[in-house]
């Protein structure tokens, strides 16, 4: 992988996503290959169009000399009533065929783009996000993609496919910070957005119900993008460019090109030409301790979702491991954890968590990726079920080498030492002395001692998750 490949995400923006090819073209003065795209809305088109393997001054010649507004269709009906009424719409898809075919010589597969391409669709019938790549639909042509993509109610009706109603994904979010994540390989994700004066832009229903959505998503992205280390976000002044103004002049468009183009190279100016110089050691900065009013309820807000984020996700948990025929033990080892759920907010899971109807062994895989530490009940009855020594202990003992997941071995029955696969791991008790073998008393204060180094260990934040 070079050093100079970077993944884009083309954020929303309408007409204003032209500012996006000054950006793409100072990025390719500066040496840096775009090596995959993720995008959605009107940034998607332009995504689109580098994933076809155009240079950005083709790219620019194309847009200055076919101007948006040749590509759009007769308005649905009455442009005053088009949005009470399905489709709710003011206007046809564009004839996205067409763009494709004047820009880039035909409407290619997703899976034949020379740069790989994804974008994010919201199902409205099933309540679902959807990405869409060269893996999921291979063969949709790019111009169906980009009408899925700018499928944004009021101004363009959503599509059906098979059983689906689907519109853009940019209604749930704006810059789909995950898809980039997850799609860019781990190159540096260079996250394209544009800003405008707010001066006329809820002069209508039309803008009010959009700048409405658009609020919405931009506050939920704010957050998964701060979540990125890798991602560098370019933040492009559009003056007071309207994002739905179709007929905007040529002279505007290179208006906006040089805008895009400025801000890149203000911020490659700034790393002096590498890029992962800004890629950011801490995620989410500390929380502003002179905050008040709405700054402080945005800190909180930052606070609240940074703290749901780390108990859904990522290592959060401790497992217990253990044979249904120690029971006992696996009782007595709850009645300690207890107050630890209750008073520490510490997750313990156990297989008595899986519910009747769910797949166990799914069930079981989720909650080993999310275990930070594994409570292991060794016994002979322990190391003589083949379902546990293949998925659960071989997975934490190649978690553990790999520092992800701390393990607590607790010795219930008396092991010889070769039989011990867990020998070369520091016991809760001395293997020499069981807990069979310990009276209650005993068995209790080791248990307490281990308690306390659990809590210690799910408070520390270095382990790697």
């Amino acid at each position: 992988m070079s050093s100079k490949d970077v993944h884009l995400l083309c954020s929303s923006g309408g007409v204003r996503c032209f500012s996006y090819i000054g950006a793409y073209k100072a990025l390719a003065k500066a040496g840096y290959r775009v090596s995959g795209v993720s995008a959605s809305s009107m940034g998607s088109v332009i995504g689109m169009l580098i994933c076809m393997g155009m240079s950005p001054a083709e790219i620019e010649e194309k847009v200055l000399h076919n101007p948006m507004r040749k590509y759009l269709r007769k308005r649905v009906w009455s442009n005053l009533f088009a949005v009470f009424r399905y489709p709710f719409a003011i206007y046809h898809h564009p004839d996205y065929e067409a763009l494709l075919r004047d820009f880039g010589g035909k409407d290619m597969n997703l899976s034949s783009l020379p740069i790989p391409y994804s974008t994010l669709a919201l199902d409205l019938n099933r309540q679902q996000l959807l990405s869409i790549n060269r893996e999921t639909h291979p063969y949709w042509k790019a111009s169906k993609v980009l009408a899925i993509a700018t499928a944004i109610p009021p101004l363009f009706a959503p599509i059906s496919q098979d059983d689906m109603l689907l519109v853009d994904g940019g209604v749930a979010s704006d810059s789909p910070g995950w898809v980039a994540a997850a799609e860019s390989q781990g190159k540096p994700v260079v996250v394209l957005k544009t800003n405008t004066l707010l001066k006329g832009r809820l002069s209508n229903f039309s803008n009010f119900i959009q700048s409405m959505i658009q609020s919405a998503a931009a506050a939920n992205d704010s957050f998964s993008l701060q979540q990125m280390p890798s991602s560098i976000v370019v933040e492009i002044n559009c003056g007071d460019q309207e994002a739905e103004d179709f007929s905007i002049s040529r002279e505007r468009i290179q208006a906006l090109i040089l805008s895009g183009e400025k801000e890149m190279e203000r911020m490659l100016e700034l790393c002096q030409g590498d890029l992962r110089k800004f890629i950011r050691v801490e995620n989410i900065a500390p929380a502003s301790t002179s905050a008040v009013g709405f700054d402080l309820a945005r800190e909180r807000n930052i606070a609240l979702m940074k703290q749901f984020s780390r108990e859904t996700s990522g290592r959060h948990q401790v497992f217990i491991s253990y044979s249904h025929k120690d029971k006992e033990w696996f009782d007595k080892l709850q009645l300690m954890l207890a107050p630890v759920e209750a008073f520490h907010g510490i997750k313990v899971w156990d297989d008595q968590e899986i519910m009747p109807g769910t797949y166990w062994h799914t069930a079981i895989k989720n909650a080993l990726s999310q275990t930070k530490v594994a409570i292991c009940l060794v016994s002979r009855n322990f190391l003589d079920s083949s379902y546990i020594t293949t998925n659960e202990l071989n997975y934490f003992m190649d978690e553990a080498r790999k520092q992800k997941v701390r393990i607590f071995p607790i010795a219930i029955s008396r092991l010889a030492a070769h039989e011990n696969p867990l020998r070369e791991i520091h016991f809760v008790n001395n293997p020499d002395e069981p807990f069979e073998e310990l009276d209650s008393e005993r068995q209790r204060e080791v248990l307490a001692t281990m308690v306390e180094q659990l809590i210690d260990i799910m408070d520390d934040e270095t382990l790697e998750a």
